[in-house]
């Protein structure tokens, strides 16, 4: 079977139908923009209004890092000017006889998979996901997008949760304090859902189960991992193939 659910994590997909996924498959990785502005006609000694006569793109034309961009030729041999950047043409501005080069960079953070199976589908931000078996509940109050391992914890013994113990869970527990949800999510946890509304929750991945009545039947479940849908306020447990 499959269940579809939306993603709004930051960055460009990385994901493909027909591949299988695990907790240590890129996501998403995100790109920072870069625009370098290279006063050529200054650097080459040439009135502002001249730059056309001397750069060698046009405006759109992609650009190698240490290309040549400009040249000037005299007499005395000839002087030119390279691109510290690989990039695109944005601008050419005959009145400052400057051009702007923007470029794109892979950003060293990377959004990993919060869920495991198979991609059987991609539209727009929606990942439809091959699984062995699922359930569907509603959320309320729902912080983020996220998933993992399933992890059952009384309150009374959240305090005995390790860093290890915590590596991809999400915690699954009738009631939380602020303070204990704030601990589990600086030690790695992947989010808390809870049955009961825990105050503060802004910045915690959390959710809160919106039927009370199904809890027990959510902590009962065999199911092995979840994946919480933030823009559908919707929770699919499920087994993996």
């Amino acid at each position: 079977m499959t269940i579809s659910f939306d993603i709004s994590v930051p960055g460009k997909l990385q994901l493909t139908p027909g591949q299988a996924v695990d907790f240590n498959t890129p996501l998403t990785r995100t790109f920072t923009k870069e625009v370098v502005r290279l006063q050529i006609a200054q650097e080459l000694g040439i009135p502002n209004d001249k730059i056309f006569m001397h750069i060698s793109k046009i405006v759109g034309d992609s650009v190698g890092a240490n290309e040549i961009l400009a040249t000037k030729k005299s007499t005395f041999g000839s002087k030119q000017i390279s691109s510290p950047t690989s990039g695109v043409i944005t601008q050419i501005d005959h009145e400052t006889g400057s051009v702007l080069i923007e470029s794109s960079s892979e950003n060293s953070g990377v959004t990993k998979c919060f869920f495991k199976g198979v991609v059987k589908e991609i539209k727009n931000s929606d990942i439809t996901l091959e699984v062995k078996s699922s359930d569907k509940y509603k959320l309320k109050d729902v912080v983020g997008d996220f998933g993992g391992e399933v992890i059952y914890q009384n309150e009374q013994n959240l305090g005995d949760l390790t860093e290890d113990d915590l590596k991809n869970k999400v915690i699954f527990t009738e009631s939380i304090k602020h303070g204990e949800a704030v601990r589990l999510d600086v030690l790695g946890a992947n989010g808390v859902v809870t049955c009961e509304d825990f105050k503060e929750k802004e910045g915690i991945l959390s959710a809160e189960v919106e039927d009370k009545n199904s809890w027990k039947a959510i902590s009962e479940t065999k199911h092995t991992h979840c994946i919480i849908d933030k823009k559908n306020a919707t929770m699919y447990l499920y087994s993996q193939t």
